[in-house]
């Protein structure tokens, strides 16, 4: 546009660290007030840029990227960000992201694509995950709009897959959950150690009302399945679910397996999983029904008696 300054160019860096970027933004979220509430005021109208980016290093917080090239244009407040490719810790990382400003309202999305990642040491870094690990390839697209940060968060949508293989799900134990459900004797891969190691985790996420949804978090390892489905809250991080473990009986000679219902809560820092006991005195109670003591009478259920 007229009297807007256009900056073009290309840059080769070792390291590019928009740290002090990411502590500006927070200082101007956290104002002694609801950062919800914040009216989101990024100036991209002030320049255009046609900018092309190589860097040996990108940090960011505690994000650290590897060799990166990329491309950031920004014409008439449309913001665009496009990573060819990027080394992420270990593993690869391809992205689009964008944004645009429209009077007081702005929008955003994104598009990303992060393969054969260690998940531990990243969900660490992003987010101070630290209950699974594994090597992680995730798929996501995301949009959002809204005038406030808090705005932007609720409207947040998208839909995406996750699959990690060869990993462990930290802060749990096969045995511990039977144990606590009042049955003993599952085949725990790794009794006292804290994990329960898998060979495959899949999860198809939906993000909608400022929410992560999936109803098919699947983990699968040598003696059990455990089948889950939930939600995390973007806003205040808590996480709740329910779901059920099918674990091998140790001493099943044939591969036999038992159902363990279970239920999540806490945060998705600090995960709980319990047994579900509401359905495991349900369930003793319909087996109750099924098999009444000896003796005693059933009353038909034939209308005519």
């Amino acid at each position: 546009s007229v009297g807007t300054p256009r900056v073009q160019g290309t840059f080769a860096l070792e390291k590019l660290d928009l740290s002090a970027y990411l502590e500006s933004l927070r200082a101007a979220t956290n104002l002694n007030v609801d950062w919800r509430t914040v009216p989101i005021d990024i100036p991209l109208e002030l320049a255009n840029l046609d900018v092309r980016l190589s860097a040996d290093q990108i940090l960011a917080g505690s994000l650290r990227i590897g060799t990166t090239a990329a491309a950031v244009t920004v014409n008439d407040g449309r913001f665009n960000l496009n990573i060819g490719e990027a080394q992420f810790y270990g593993g690869r990382l391809k992205a689009e992201v964008w944004a645009d400003t429209n009077e007081d309202r702005t929008s955003a999305g994104a598009r990303i694509a992060i393969a054969d990642t260690p998940a531990a040491v990243t969900l660490d870094d992003i987010a101070q995950i630290s209950f699974i690990d594994g090597l992680a390839s995730v798929e996501m697209g995301l949009n959002a709009e809204g005038a406030t940060w808090g705005d932007l968060i609720a409207s947040l949508n998208g839909t995406g897959n996750t699959a990690i293989s060869e990993g462990e799900l930290i802060g749990f134990e096969l045995g511990q959950l039977a144990r606590l459900s009042g049955g003993y004797g599952v085949a725990d891969p790794a009794p006292g150690s804290g994990t329960v190691p898998f060979n495959s985790f899949t999860a198809t996420l939906e993000l909608d009302d400022g929410a992560i949804f999936s109803d098919d978090v699947v983990a699968e390892g040598e003696s059990f399945a455990l089948n889950f489905s939930g939600e995390v809250s973007l806003v205040d991080l808590d996480i709740r679910g329910r779901g059920v473990l099918k674990a091998e009986r140790a001493t099943a000679a044939d591969g036999e397996r038992r159902d363990i219902p279970f239920v999540v809560s806490g945060s998705w820092w600090a995960p709980f999983l319990l047994p579900d006991y509401e359905r495991l005195i349900r369930r003793g109670a319909n087996r109750n029904d099924d098999n009444p003591p000896v003796g005693a009478t059933t009353q038909s259920t034939d209308p005519n008696g």
